[in-house]
């Protein structure tokens, strides 16, 4: 039932037509027909589900950089997460996930198009994963006075290193270590590098980000202000590594304390899939013969994107 407000406009639904407001406008519109899912397209969106909860997850490790991403962010890391998983060509829907996909397409990720790392930066910064497990960046020799850009009132930058390691299996991550290396304002050539002394844990995956900060110093309160902004912060993912579960035993619940991965959907969504294979492959012929009382299929199949409960959103 449709009610009229005191300005006349309507709200409600009168049979299939559905009455609304919107910015002072009245918006009519039609409910939807009932789609009916294919098994594929079931499994399709289940999987999208899971990328799309994996990248919920690498935005909750790197919350201090995301809060300030562009508007795009999420959706490009949902996409870049899904081209990881698909890049599996052994495994299957249902069978893989993050920890199985081509990490490559996560290397090179800007938090922020609207300043991306490689247009204010002049060098390319290199990271790459030793024999032991151990992570090496390499910022080549770089003059701040050509092709280094940063904002006009500026007084201070530094470049924010971050080590993060996830585990979905395990569900939770740990942001290993980190630096930050002072950039100083000079025409000097400088290099700089960066060896972080712990391993990368087995059955992990590494995440290594690079930020620029700037900072003006504040003649009134004495000290450095920060000021990157959604309109610039550059920060970029440098390297991303798989580290295969080795012989290690699995770390207990009080190793994880604080380090547990907030809202992963990804065992609940494992369990959606083994139901759909399960029971979701029937005949149109063995359909038609379905008693008129019988229940239909438990398997809530999430449309669109995945609703992530009992999360905190980080941008």
């Amino acid at each position: 039932m449709a009610k009229i407000d005191k300005k006349g406009f309507l709200h409600g639904k009168v049979g299939p037509i559905v009455y609304r407001v919107s910015r002072g406008q009245q918006i009519i519109s039609r409910k939807p027909a009932r789609v009916r899912q294919t098994h594929a397209t079931k499994e399709s969106a289940l999987e999208f589900g899971l990328a799309s909860s994996s990248a919920c997850a690498i935005r909750y490790a790197f919350s201090s950089i995301c809060f300030m991403g562009d508007q795009g962010m999420i959706n490009r890391l949902n996409a870049a997460v899904m081209r990881c998983m698909k890049g599996n060509k052994g495994k299957i829907r249902g069978e893989r996930d993050l920890h199985d996909g081509d990490l490559s397409q996560l290397k090179g990720f800007q938090f922020n198009t609207n300043s991306p790392l490689d247009k204010v930066l002049p060098v390319r910064p290199e990271c790459t994963l030793d024999q032991d497990r151990r992570i090496q960046v390499h910022v080549p020799a770089f003059r701040t006075d050509v092709g280094f850009k940063q904002d006009r009132e500026t007084t201070k930058s530094t470049m924010r290193l971050m080590l993060m390691v996830m585990n979905f299996k395990e569900e939770y991550f740990e942001c290993l270590e980190h630096a930050d290396l002072p950039v100083n304002q000079s025409s000097k050539p400088k290099s700089f590098d960066w060896a972080p002394e712990k391993q990368i844990p087995e059955g992990c995956i590494a995440l290594v980000s690079l930020t620029l900060q700037n900072f003006a110093y504040s003649s009134a309160e004495q000290k450095h202000i920060y000021l990157n902004s959604r309109d610039f912060n550059p920060a970029e993912i440098i390297g991303a590594f798989s580290i295969e579960a080795g012989d290690a035993p699995p770390m207990t619940d009080e190793q994880k304390v604080g380090k547990r991965i907030r809202g992963y959907m990804g065992a609940k969504i494992f369990v959606k899939f083994s139901q759909l294979s399960r029971g979701g492959k029937r005949s149109a012929k063995s359909k038609r013969r379905k008693a008129p009382d019988q229940e239909e299929d438990p398997l809530a199949v999430p449309k669109g994107k995945l609703s992530l409960s009992r999360r905190v959103d980080y941008y």
